[in-house]
């Protein structure tokens, strides 16, 4: 099969899983939604209203949302809360309400951070990889029929995870599914945004844009701006605290290191790479052995470093250097593969598309066929790709973990202080008050990171009293997006260090950080191949019209008989996603924010 005929099928198997979860929705919106016990006669959801209206806690923006969640037909509703809205205490009152009227609430989110903080609200919740998982392998008969599923930072879940998360609503008769996020902030690094699609295509959702988080007025009105896209506005507000520095990076590092103690605990130093952040760590690291907070024996890991390759890069032996790291998310005697061990590549092979790895410790060799069926997808995506990476690590040291080992008791994004590394045992206190032991060689010792300053994707979520943003006006990264993220972290103070304020302002402007879509893709024509696809039967005055499609697409399907027949993608529901997708423009065009 030829290398762009093969592109074609895969983005349109991204077209199609988009589509089906807009499809989805769709139908669901003839549900009967969740029904509300009527009191004394009286209609439950009037007196539901009618009770939150009076309550004075509550912002209009959280009122509403609760409203959406519990009232109204259909099974899925969403809430675009915006930084700092008050979503956690939005979703407390949600869940006192629903257990009112007799539901329980489960959640869910795509990160173990978010996970703790839904938990700490709803009683317990779990990663939607953890459902993924389940419901592919081991789905348990479960009744939801009086369960209320709430999805928390539903902007970082990928279409794969929406679509498993959709699968279990449906299969376990769950009337309601609430999805909250921030369609501003950043994406999930796998494809896909199925929040901000189904908002445009017209899923009935609740606005939170009432900030509550910062105390600074002119803090407050920057982080209104940046939600807007008016970036130098945005600047103009944080007034004094854009600076201009020869090394934005530097001058972070030394501006923490001048803080007294307990003002550094409130503060965060952020950047956009991880290699911006490793070296601002390190000069943070010279200043605290200096000063005398780091002591006794600094110890070396032999640290890993998440590559944040998507599903589609990881069955692709391009994606894999020699001498990078893989970890088994399973494991697998047929390939040799054992689940959470370190695997080298010691060989890739385009041609053929796979790579060979040696484990680490016992020198045993496999060969990995990334296409290969196993666990009913590909081989690859079964792994996770990682850069080595030497790490020191003393006494004093703040570091969060990066790699989850359930025997170890280590979620990805653990925060603690190490407090010994003697005896090639690392010691330490977590966030939570728990004491962690772990051999410095373990798979959770090797994914920990310094945790004095962190990428804007790390601390999505996360509040503090002030930040430090090193940010350098010719950065990739430098996105409307990340601004937004960055600023609205703090409470207090934010100040911005670049080495060119002007430049910067007009790079974040020209850089939204909105990836598109394989559904924006595919109706913007830019797709491989999809103008020889055949144009939509329904044309709208204002779609461009498409080159018909040339005979040779068939003709070439025809003769190519490694080409898999691939019902529903390239023939007879081609024209079913060319309708929707219409559906979809038309609806973003008159969408009102």
């Amino acid at each position: 099969m030829s290398g762009s005929l093969t592109r074609i099928l895969t983005d349109k198997a991204s077209v199609e899983l988009e589509r089906s979860i807009i499809a989805t929705w769709k139908e669901s919106e003839q549900s009967e939604g969740l029904p509300i016990p009527s009191e004394q006669g009286r209609n439950g959801e009037s007196l539901l209203i009618r009770r939150l209206s009076v309550v004075r806690t509550l912002t209009d923006g959280q009122r509403s949302s609760i409203e959406t969640a519990l009232t109204g037909t259909g099974r899925y509703v969403g809430v675009q809360g915006f930084a700092g809205t008050g979503k956690t205490h939005m979703l407390e009152r949600l869940a006192h309400y629903a257990h009112g009227a007799g539901y329980e609430v489960k959640g869910m989110a795509p990160s173990h951070q978010a996970v703790h903080e839904l938990a700490s609200v709803l009683g317990s919740a779990e990663t939607l990889a953890k459902n993924t998982t389940a419901e592919r392998h081991h789905p348990e008969d479960v009744d939801n029929s009086k369960t209320i599923l709430v999805v928390d930072e539903a902007s970082m879940a990928s279409a794969k995870e929406m679509r498993d998360l959709m699968d279990y609503a449906e299969r376990t008769g769950s009337p309601r599914v609430v999805f909250v996020g921030d369609t501003q902030q950043l994406d999930a690094v796998a494809a896909g945004q199925p929040f901000a699609q189904l908002q445009k295509a017209g899923m009935r959702t609740a606005v939170m844009d009432d900030i509550r988080r910062q105390r600074d007025v002119d803090l407050k009105e920057a982080v209104y701006h940046s939600i807007r896209g008016e970036i130098q506005p945005a600047l103009d507000r944080l007034d004094g605290n854009v600076l201009e520095v020869d090394d934005p990076r530097a001058e972070a590092a030394d501006r923490y290191l001048s803080l007294p103690p307990e003002v550094r605990d409130t503060t965060r130093i952020l950047t956009l790479t991880n290699a911006a952040r490793s070296e601002i760590n390190e000069s943070v690291r010279e200043g605290m052995w200096k000063e005398g907070t780091l002591t006794g024996e600094e110890v070396t890991v032999q640290g890993l470093s998440n590559q944040q390759l998507t599903e589609s890069q990881l069955a692709d032996a391009r994606s894999y250097a020699v001498g990078s790291r893989v970890i088994p998310v399973a494991t697998t005697e047929k390939f040799g593969l054992v689940k959470n061990n370190v695997y080298v590549v010691s060989q890739s092979d385009p041609e053929r598309n796979r790579i060979t790895v040696t484990h680490e410790e016992t020198g045993k060799k496999s060969i990995l066929p990334l296409e290969a069926k196993f666990n009913r997808r590909e081989l690859g995506k079964s792994l996770v790709a990682y850069d080595p990476e030497q790490r020191e690590v003393a006494a004093g040291d703040q570091v969060r973990f990066r790699i989850t080992d359930k025997e170890s008791g280590i979620t990805n994004g653990l925060r603690a202080v190490i407090s010994s590394t003697s005896g090639r045992v690392l010691e330490a206190t977590g966030q939570d008050g728990s004491t962690i032991s772990l051999p410095i060689n373990s798979v959770a010792a090797r994914g920990l990171e310094h945790d004095y300053a962190v990428t804007a994707h790390a601390v999505q979520g996360e509040s503090v009293d002030r930040v430090i943003i090193a940010m350098r006006s010719t950065e990739r990264l430098a996105t409307q997006k990340a601004f937004y993220v960055e600023i609205s972290r703090a409470r207090d103070e934010a100040v911005l260090l670049t080495d060119d304020p002007e430049k910067l302002s007009k790079t974040i402007e020209n850089q939204t950080g909105i990836r598109s879509t394989a559904l924006d893709t595919w109706m913007d024509g830019r797709l491989i191949g999809v103008r020889d696809l055949p144009p939509p039967e329904d044309k709208s005055k204002d779609q461009p019209e498409k080159t018909p499609a040339p005979e040779k697409v068939k003709e070439t399907k025809a003769k190519d008989q490694d080409t898999p027949y691939l019902p529903g993608i390239m023939e007879d529901k081609i024209k079913e996603v060319e309708k929707q997708a219409e559906i979809v423009l038309q609806r973003e065009r008159g969408i009102e924010r």
